[in-house]
């Protein structure tokens, strides 16, 4: 049993040698929303309405990328997402001085793939979600080195 804590609360959750117990993460999600019960509507409507970017209207359905070597599918979510470490992000934590980019705009993670002059993908985050080849050797390369400084 593992303990989740969430919105200030404790929850337990079954997990065991890696397997989840499915129930247990449903009594979770029950527990965490304040709901006795949960439809399909109710879930799609929760994740529909969560305040990342979902681009897929079910995550069961695995992502174009999803074969791609864990450090760049990792990073391909980390674009979808906005949740990146890019330059505003660790300002936000603490952990850098300054959220400018090197062109000197707010370096976000949409910032980096959508409007910077110097690591824009063409085609920006959209075509950057099809993971085809011209993306994983942006994210490979450009979108790493921004990352890195």
């Amino acid at each position: 049993m593992h303990s989740i804590a969430s919105r200030g609360k404790n929850f337990t959750c079954g997990l065991s040698d890696a397997i989840i117990d499915i129930h247990s993460v449903s009594q979770t999600y029950f527990a965490l929303t304040g709901t006795t019960g949960c439809t399909i509507t109710q879930w799609r409507e929760d994740w529909s309405s969560a305040s990342v970017v979902n681009h897929t209207t079910d995550p069961t359905i695995r992502q174009p990328g999803f074969h791609l070597p864990r450090h760049t599918w990792s990073l391909m979510n980390r674009f979808r997402t906005g949740q990146g470490p890019c330059h505003a992000n660790l300002h936000k934590w603490g952990l850098t001085q300054s959220p400018s980019c090197d062109c000197g705009q707010r370096q976000t993670m949409n910032h980096i793939a959508n409007t910077c002059p110097v690591t824009k993908f063409d085609g920006g985050l959209n075509l950057l979600h099809e993971a085809d080849d011209d993306a994983v050797i942006w994210l490979e390369s450009t979108a790493t080195a921004a990352l890195a400084k």
